[in-house]
């Protein structure tokens, strides 16, 4: 991938979606290289990572600006959906992307379609948007309130904060006609007040990704380039290996693309780690995982990726999947999960071939864990591997 000529999509393709297992430093390297091809070929338009509305707004801030304490805080609350990614190789991706934007002389715009999750850039998007008008409104006053305790360094349990988002919520059910007509940008208030009722409900988040998306795309257009989604690997999935589509599955079930018209570009570890976690006895102490926790090893790994492994030519190696002759038209290898003791996801794949779920993998070696930014926040929470 490194030297390789990136086959770039064909006019047809609108969307597509990169992933692999959260925490490997060199899954940030593969996107960053898919990135920089797209942007050099002039064909990114949109840029959709794992993140809701608000940090959308403001990773669109830092691209124009520049402000590393900006993205410092960004990772951080991106870290909370997904904490591998609270790492220094995100953030250093970040700054990277808008380096090559620079050189290029460049702008794409960045789109969050996930379930509300960061509830501080949730209340610091209302407050500076609405500014004095929070005044006029009870739950807003109180909102903002909350928010000046996090700007002065106040620890504020997440409880509290979605509360002061509710207060919020229900001054725009009782005065949401008068506020769209004072607040200016309608289509930002309706949709975020929606995701603030959506997280309250706790509405499945699959759904309200599927659900954002359409909003967005009716919204933005999406007609300036290609879609470049990074989100983990389950998310863009082709079609179902469960019984609960996946937001990619979604937009093929309900015909918002063409199977033509999304590409998935899956990545697979071997001889790698990820970041896990941190000890909670000595949080200095950093949890990585190999192995298992990259799904590469006896007890549980991908039917068929020893194919991979045996013909790579670099430590990051892309192979397409759906040529014409492709054998992985007629298996399920590279999608199949053999677990030991686990049922494994076999018997949701009965009569479906890998090209139905991927259109490319790409092979990641020798990968060291994502490296928390410990420095810049003291802990590191909730860890998952997907």
């Amino acid at each position: 991938m490194r030297q390789c000529t990136i086959p770039l999509p064909d006019s047809e393709v609108k969307i597509i979606g990169f992933g692999a297992y959260h925490g490997s430093a060199k899954t940030e390297t593969a996107e960053l290289i898919l990135l920089e091809r797209l942007i050099e070929a002039k064909r990114l338009g949109y840029y959709l990572p794992e993140v809701d509305f608000c940090l959308a707004y403001y990773f669109n801030e830092y691209l124009l600006s520049g402000d590393d304490d900006l993205l410092k805080s960004l990772v951080l609350q991106y870290g909370e959906r997904v904490p591998q990614e609270k790492s220094m190789e995100c953030y250093d991706k970040w700054r990277s992307l808008r380096k090559t934007l620079c050189e290029n002389n460049y702008r794409i715009t960045v789109i969050g379609t996930d379930a509300l999750y960061s509830y501080e850039f949730a209340m610091r998007y209302l407050s500076e948007r609405m500014g004095d008008l929070c005044d006029s409104y009870n739950g807003f006053t109180r909102m903002r309130s909350v928010y000046e305790k996090l700007l002065d360094g106040i620890s504020v349990p997440r409880e509290e904060q979605l509360n002061a988002l509710k207060g919020c919520l229900n001054d725009y059910k009782a005065h949401g006609a008068e506020m769209l007509d004072r607040f200016g940008a309608r289509f930002d208030l309706e949709h975020l007040m929606d995701n603030i009722n959506r997280t309250v409900c706790r509405e499945e988040r699959e759904s309200t990704i599927f659900d954002n998306y359409v909003a967005l795309s009716r919204h933005y257009g999406f007609d300036a380039g290609v879609q470049f989604v990074r989100m983990g690997f389950y998310h863009i999935l082709k079609s179902r290996d469960s019984e609960s589509p996946s937001f990619f599955a979604r937009l093929l079930e309900r015909n918002v693309y063409r199977p033509d018209q999304v590409v998935t570009m899956m990545g697979y570890l071997t001889k790698s780690k990820v970041l896990w976690g941190q000890s909670a006895k000595r949080p200095s102490r950093i949890l990585e995982k190999g192995g298992w926790g990259i799904g590469d090893c006896w007890r549980e790994y991908f039917k068929g990726i020893r194919f991979l492994k045996r013909n790579k030519i670099s430590d990051l190696t892309l192979f397409q999947i759906d040529g014409k002759d492709s054998p992985y038209r007629d298996c399920s290898d590279l999608i199949r999960v053999c677990s030991f003791l686990q049922k494994g996801n076999r018997h949701f794949l009965n009569n479906k071939a890998t090209t139905d779920f991927i259109n490319y993998a790409i092979l990641i070696s020798d990968s060291q864990a994502n490296k928390p930014i410990t420095g810049l926040n003291n802990e590191l929470k909730g860890i998952h591997h997907f």
